[in-house]
């Protein structure tokens, strides 16, 4: 996958992501069967880059005013594992309400489908639609950053206006 934006890809090569990046997503692909979700090959194509990565960003996010990303020292954590949203832990009622919610969060963004592929360091759910956009969730709130990765973590990087919105 290739990053126009320097500043992006500067800080995904600090993280240990390559242009060339393709991991083995087996793992991934038996998680999301198992659990009867089937992701598209844009989902899946995501996690052969980013995979396994925990995604340090420079942010705006929760800040009070915007300010130089070169002065930044604020970020937050992106951990690429789609397997931390539902686990064999889980109840039947468990698995059900998380999809749910799933479902609801798309009904509220007008998505037609939204699936995990990871999470911060802040608690909240990072989730991909069928078409690459790109949401984040966190009990009930949600905001969709972007139209695709780069677009959604670009504004994460410059953009104070992530506030996210009650789908309740």
């Amino acid at each position: 996958m290739q990053i126009k934006d320097k500043f992006l890809k500067d800080a995904l090569l600090k993280c240990g992501w390559q242009e060339n990046r393709s991991i083995n997503i087996k793992n991934y692909q038996a998680w999301y069967h198992q659990f009867g979700i089937l992701p598209s090959d844009i989902i899946y194509d995501f996690l052969k880059n980013f995979g396994g990565l925990t995604l340090k960003i420079p942010c705006c996010r929760y800040q009070n005013r915007v300010i130089s990303n070169q002065d930044s020292d604020f970020t937050t954590s992106f951990v690429i594992d789609p397997t931390f949203y539902v686990t064999d832990d889980f109840t039947q009622e468990d698995r059900m309400e998380s999809y749910e919610y799933l479902k609801d969060i798309a009904s509220f963004l007008n998505i037609k489908e939204l699936f995990p592929i990871g999470y911060s360091d802040k608690s909240e759910e990072l989730l991909m639609s069928t078409i690459g956009e790109v949401v984040l969730a966190y009990e009930g709130d949600c905001i969709c950053l972007g139209r695709n990765f780069e677009e959604a973590f670009i504004r994460i990087i410059t953009d104070e206006n992530t506030e996210m919105q009650s789908i309740w």
